[in-house]
């Protein structure tokens, strides 16, 4: 179960350690099962071109998934009072990110449009905006924004100190 996030309460976690999305995980095994059960329909029923069309994809798509199992436990994202830590990349001081913020994109379909909201900020260390999809991670945009906010506020209060 994830933290509950409260802005107003600074004694937070030293660190918040931010994982891949486990639903979106639990969604691609399932299709994946979902797709090797068809395969073995299309196969009962004869229709041994199609099934070996849908196992061959079916196949491709293991590989896939399996790269997301085994990054399941690796810590995607470290967010402290020194900065953020994106997987195996340096750490990005506070003093070098600029302008987080919670970017929404409308994703237009045949019958409307939804929305989709992805975190975004400047790294002036590299140069580069950063954006992340709010799906990708077991937090929501507004959770990594509220983080952000609440490590930033440490870091500003120990180095206003210094």
């Amino acid at each position: 179960m994830r933290p509950i996030i409260d802005p107003n309460n600074l004694v937070h976690s030293e660190e918040t350690k931010v994982y891949i999305s486990r639903s979106t995980i639990g969604f691609k095994v399932f299709m994946l099962v979902l797709a090797f059960g068809f395969s073995l329909y299309l196969l009962w029923s004869k229709e041994y071109l199609s099934a070996l069309i849908v196992f061959v994809i079916s196949c491709f798509f293991i590989k896939v998934i399996k790269e997301l199992l085994v990054e399941w436990e690796v810590v995607q994202m470290r967010i402290n009072s020194q900065g953020i830590q994106i997987k195996n990349e340096l750490i990005i001081p506070w003093n070098k990110i600029e302008n987080e913020r919670i970017v929404t994109i409308v994703i237009r379909t045949g019958d409307g449009h939804s929305y989709q909201h992805n975190f975004a900020f400047y790294d002036a260390y590299k140069h580069t905006p950063m954006q992340f999809e709010e799906n990708k991670f077991n937090l929501s945009s507004r959770e990594l924004l509220t983080c952000f906010k609440i490590h930033r506020a440490r870091f500003e209060s120990i180095n206003s100190s210094s």
